[in-house]
């Protein structure tokens, strides 16, 4: 038993476990990320809304729900290219 720790500890080698925490790991943040863009499209419709024809604050709210969608593309992009590497290896 302890030959066996020992031989795994010496050749550095990643075990299952490492793979599943930063998995998990991604799938938080992925998450963290997914939820910020859509409360800041939310907030980006509150600020269009609220700008009642002002041309400011209709250009500053579709500029917030452009952006807060680009985020959320790019987190559904990486989240997906995560998930094609883990799957590969």
């Amino acid at each position: 038993m302890m030959k066996d720790l020992a031989i795994s500890w010496k050749t550095n080698l990643p075990n299952q476990s490492d793979s599943i925490n930063v998995s998990n790991i991604f799938v938080w943040v992925y998450m963290i990320m997914g939820v910020l863009a859509l409360a800041f499209l939310l907030y980006g419709v509150i600020v269009y809304i609220s700008s009642r024809g002002d041309p400011s604050g209709v250009a500053r709210g579709k500029s917030i729900i452009m952006y807060s969608i680009v985020g959320l593309v790019i987190v559904i992009l990486a989240s997906a290219i995560t998930l094609f590497v883990e799957e590969s290896l």
